[in-house]
């Protein structure tokens, strides 16, 4: 619930978190990718898995991230818009980068903004070829953020949340990114070495680095 008092007079507006659309996306994406695998006869239980497994973690993501505010009706959203002078005539964007006066130096808020978006940087890999090396993975972390951030600061914007977009936020979650893909290789490389971890579609003696994905 978001309550802002202008002229003594109180609006209410609903909190709405994108929980919902959000997993139904990745129900259709995941629906949508195993009729396909049968289909092609490449259907694998651990590509599955893999997919599920991200989508509740999108959910997650997207609880945390992107809630909005539901207004009773439109003229309340008109009567909120005219009476703060505008669209977004405040400042909602920090660019300076741990700022004293920023939240995001507090030590929770530096932590949840790492530890985001480090479980893709570890599972995306696992799943898709194009996110597997460095100068791969590390543009596809930074627009995952960025596009957060602007969703974030364009509702603001237009006084339908109160997130900001930060700098400081995508340069966390892309550092969070980076250390997830290298717990990964990290993982890959374990995996190569103990031959107990090794998958049961691996035959002896031909295992190389593509032989331990999950196959699509």
């Amino acid at each position: 619930m978001h309550i802002v008092y202008l002229n003594n007079q109180q609006y209410i507006a609903q909190s709405v978190h994108a929980t919902t659309i959000v997993s139904l996306l990745c129900v259709y994406i995941l629906l949508r990718h195993t009729l396909k695998s049968l289909r092609n006869k490449s259907f694998s239980w651990r590509g599955v898995l893999g997919r599920a497994i991200l989508s509740v973690y999108a959910t997650l993501v997207a609880a945390f991230t992107l809630t909005f505010y539901k207004w009773p009706s439109f003229a309340t959203y008109l009567a909120v818009i005219k009476g703060y002078g505008g669209f977004g005539q405040y400042s909602f964007v920090h660019l300076s980068l741990f700022n004293a006066d920023n939240v995001a130096l507090s030590w929770y808020q530096l932590t949840g903004n790492f530890m985001l978006l480090l479980p893709l940087g570890f599972i995306a890999p696992f799943l898709f070829p194009k996110w597997r090396g460095l100068l791969r993975i590390v543009p596809r972390i930074f627009l995952t953020t960025l596009t957060i951030e602007i969703i974030q600061g364009t509702s603001t914007f237009f006084y339908l949340s109160n997130r900001i977009f930060d700098m400081n936020d995508l340069a966390v979650n892309t550092a969070g990114g980076v250390v997830g893909y290298v717990i990964y290789l990290i993982t890959i490389f374990v995996m190569k070495k103990d031959k107990n971890f090794v998958p049961n579609h691996v035959e002896k003696g031909n295992l190389n680095e593509h032989n331990l994905y999950i196959k699509s």
